[in-house]
């Protein structure tokens, strides 16, 4: 996933798509549950193809199948469903990830899909009260964010905040997209 983050910061899309593509064809060959959840998270960090889309919710059914005990994260399981145009379904589990967890790098990913999942269902003002939450956090993190050195700190998220803030300005794109 970092490289992936990494990828997408330096605006290497196209490397980004293909490692993404390499990571679902991998998976499905040896469907290694180990770094499903990973794999999953590399998946949804930028819009998909119909059939990626397709191959994400598989592999999601597949292990909710195979280990119903043992559940993914809800947040990544939201933004399966929302990379697949699953808006109800994806709001659904946003809605349980952020009630259970009160804080941190996921609950501010949950934020940003929950806001995209809003202006989806063209709920604008749900949509805004997500994206504020999305923009405080980020401001939170500007000020905590550790000084340029060779080795950020063991507790700052690196990938996470670059996958927010991936999410927050496709949140932008799609909020200032004119309504069909």
């Amino acid at each position: 996933m970092e490289y992936g983050a990494l990828l997408v910061k330096c605006g290497d899309v196209e490397a980004y798509r293909q490692l993404r593509s390499l990571a679902l064809a991998k998976w499905a060959e040896d469907r290694d549950a180990s770094v499903l959840q990973p794999v999953l998270y590399l998946g949804g960090m930028m819009a998909t193809s119909a059939s990626e889309s397709a191959q994400l919710l598989k592999m999601l059914r597949m292990n909710q199948a195979a280990a119903p005990s043992a559940a993914l994260p809800i947040d990544c399981t939201g933004l399966v469903h929302y990379r697949a145009g699953e808006w109800v379904e994806a709001n659904r589990s946003l809605l349980q990830a952020v009630k259970l967890r009160s804080e941190g790098e996921n609950v501010a990913v949950a934020w940003a899909f929950l806001a995209m999942t809003h202006l989806r269902l063209k709920e604008s003002a749900e949509a805004e009260q997500y994206l504020k939450r999305v923009d405080a956090w980020i401001a939170e993190r500007e000020k905590q964010a550790p000084p340029v050195t060779a080795i950020a700190p063991l507790s700052w998220n690196w990938s996470s905040n670059l996958m927010v803030r991936q999410l927050r300005n496709e949140a932008e794109l799609l909020r200032s997209k004119p309504a069909p």
